[in-house]
């Protein structure tokens, strides 16, 4: 056994054979640390060898068979460079690796659009949504690298050593950190991943099945007007700080705030605003979604978000020497700091970081913390008049 372990090759099946019997994660522990290679595999008995090729020992299959099937040296050369699996296998190799590295090229399978009623042809593979993808990505990134107890990584383990108390315990150390919803986006891209694996013979179960998922808290959360008032207030202070300074934040997060509630806007409507939708009556909303554009009319507090808007806006102007576009329709109100249109993943990070830098400050707690989307509620909800006048403000059909 000495000799064995001080080798450059180990056989988990020797260790079954000498009647030593490691737990399911310790099991596959050791074969994350040892590559098996089936040609100088330790001599084994007729019986023996057979019934660990068809797996009456407890072991799977694939273990036995030359998992990666390389030498130790050659598997920490090629971890070194990011590789998952061998290039190189033995005779009846694992299909478990393919999974991490056949997913790259199949992704768009993950998430097709929905087919036509009247289509007899299948959702195209390459139309699902960017943000779907993106999402599967990032959860893959996440599953990958997750840390195992002996100091790897998820990634280099056999995907069919995975079982669903591996899954559970991941999901609840996120959520212990403080993440429920990235812990149940890992929940849910798992069990449809081995399910696309299943389906093509490259695992043979599904541990994501079976997990409990993280409880997450109520997304739709309505700001108190006091605490509304009092992140308004705290947004233009920190606003008007020296850009990339300690406890600053982006100088138009006041500006989008107050537009997005008064117009009760979505923030990705509030970034396409431009200086045509102004006029003597008010802002005409173009709203997205299905719903209804309409015209928020004039008042003073919206006059003033507005003019500090085109303000905002003019001085980007000025200080990066942009070209003014001629046609209003294609100016738009909201600008990055460095001239170029706004995108929305960037007002989400500035969003974030604005609501933890509220909390650190103890404006508010984490459980008042709020996203954009809750402003055109709380607008919804302030507006007077009946429920199909409130419906209207918010570009909603009356029910």
């Amino acid at each position: 056994m000495n000799k064995m372990f001080e080798g450059s090759y180990f056989s988990i099946c020797t260790i079954d054979m000498l009647g030593v019997h490691p737990e399911p994660e310790a099991h596959a522990l050791l074969h994350a640390l040892h590559c098996v290679h089936w040609a100088t595999r330790p001599s084994l008995s007729t019986s023996t060898s057979r019934r660990c090729r068809r797996g009456r020992t407890g072991i799977a299959p694939a273990v036995v068979a030359g998992m990666c099937s390389c030498p130790l040296e050659d598997r920490h050369r090629r971890q070194a460079n990011g590789s998952a699996c061998a290039a190189r296998r033995s005779p009846g190799p694992t299909r478990s690796c393919r999974i991490w590295t056949r997913w790259a090229r199949n992704a768009p399978q993950l998430a097709p659009c929905a087919s036509s009623p009247s289509s007899t042809t299948p959702a195209s593979s390459s139309c699902s949504s960017a943000t779907t993808r993106a999402d599967y990505e990032y959860s893959r990134g996440v599953l990958l690298d997750f840390p195992t107890q002996a100091g790897g990584k998820v990634g280099d383990l056999e995907a069919d050593r995975i079982r669903t108390h591996h899954i559970q315990r991941m999901v609840d150390r996120i959520d212990e950190q403080g993440h429920p919803t990235k812990a149940n986006k890992l929940m849910r891209y798992t069990r449809l991943l081995y399910s696309w694996g299943l389906r093509r013979g490259l695992v043979r179960g599904n541990p994501g099945k079976g997990v409990t998922g993280a409880k997450e808290r109520k997304q739709q959360r309505l700001p108190h007007e006091t605490v509304y008032m009092a992140l308004l207030q705290f947004a233009l202070e920190r606003a008007g700080r020296k850009a990339r300074t300690e406890g600053s934040i982006a100088p138009y997060l006041p500006i989008v705030m107050e537009l997005g509630y008064l117009c009760r806007l979505r923030g990705i409507e509030t970034l396409t605003l431009t200086e045509a939708q102004a006029d003597d009556v008010g802002i005409r909303t173009q709203r997205r979604k299905g719903s209804r554009d309409n015209v928020v009319r004039w008042n003073p507090r919206l006059r003033a978000a507005w003019d500090a808007a085109t303000a905002y806006r003019r001085s980007i102007i000025e200080r990066t020497t942009r070209i003014t576009t001629l046609r209003a329709e294609d100016r738009l109100v909201i600008l990055a700091e460095h001239g170029e249109p706004l995108t929305k993943s960037g007002l989400d990070t500035a969003w974030q970081r604005f609501m933890k830098l509220a909390i650190e400050e103890e404006l508010i707690t984490a459980d008042q913390r709020f996203g954009l989307r809750n402003l055109k509620r709380k607008g919804g909800t302030n507006t007077p008049g009946t429920f199909a006048e409130k419906q209207q403000a918010l570009g909603l059909q009356s029910r």
